[in-house]
């Protein structure tokens, strides 16, 4: 059996590489996993596994380039696959890095509401199952709820240019409206959004965060345990309909947990700096 290039446990791979203290431990981690996902995402662009034989396969893998990404831990060679057939480029890294960026460090005041809703109304005819599944995780990405079939909204309180490939994605498959004199009632923005849930998750992240920021010595389970920690929150956050405070609870934990994680990845930096250094 070939093993695929992007298998990968990532509590032993921390595991492991905390108990080696590597001084550019940051970077090898990112470079790894970013590589795995390259990997893993040039699969389904080729219809099967790296090194399988399948009838589904479309393409077949044709080496790799070496391309440098920026990230705050500094810059990563990721090696970016090459086809036989066409060419590949992971556009969903820097989609993602923006979106992770956003969720992370949005700022908590955002500009005023002016009561208009945005609109995005599904125009085409017919539609595959992966079109609707890449639909929803677009305007999911983008705070829209589904008010009914084909039809997702949100205070229009956004920046309009905001992840330009998921909107992308938006236009292709709706017509798209902004500053539209929609009335819905605050309870029903409430319900459409699941308040609620999201913001019990979130107050036991946060209380989460707050226990292991006191925590006095580290081991490499302890780091194991704190790297997945804050990839949750962030995953979590990713997830905060944004809100204005005319339609958000008054306790609204949100800003509390961005907050907190942003002390977290301090801590965290700071920690890993002192393990190893």
């Amino acid at each position: 059996m070939t093993v695929a290039p992007h298998d990968i446990d990532p509590a032993r791979f921390l595991e492991d590489h905390l108990a080696q203290a590597s001084p550019d431990l940051l970077r090898e981690m990112l470079g790894t996993f970013i590589n795995q996902l390259l990997s893993a995402d040039a699969d389904q662009v080729c219809g099967a596994a790296y090194g399988t034989i399948s009838d589904d396969r479309v393409n077949r893998r044709n080496g790799y380039r070496t391309r440098g990404f920026d990230t705050r831990a500094g810059t990563i060679d990721v090696k970016i696959p090459k086809l036989r057939q066409g060419t590949y480029f992971p556009e969903w890294l820097l989609e993602r890095r923006r979106r992770v960026d956003a969720a992370a460090h949005a700022v908590d005041d955002a500009p005023k509401w002016d009561g208009t809703w945005e609109l995005a109304i599904v125009s085409m005819d017919r539609r595959s199952p992966a079109d609707r599944l890449t639909l929803r995780k677009a305007a999911t990405a983008l705070h829209l709820a589904e008010l009914r079939e084909g039809v997702w909204i949100r205070p229009d309180n956004l920046d309009p240019d905001r992840l330009p490939g998921m909107r992308a994605v938006l236009d292709r498959q709706c017509v798209h409206f902004h500053h539209a004199a929609t009335d819905v009632p605050v309870q029903l923005a409430r319900d459409l959004f699941r308040l609620p849930d999201w913001a019990a998750d979130a107050r036991r992240l946060t209380e989460a965060l707050t226990d292991e920021m006191d925590v006095d010595a580290v081991d490499a389970t302890g780091f194991t345990y704190q790297f997945a920690l804050s990839i949750a929150v962030v995953r979590h956050l990713q997830f905060d309909p944004l809100l204005p405070a005319e339609l958000a609870p008054d306790d609204w934990p949100g800003p509390a947990l961005r907050a907190a994680y942003r002390s977290f990845e301090e801590t965290f930096k700071r920690r890993l700096y002192n393990a190893f250094r």
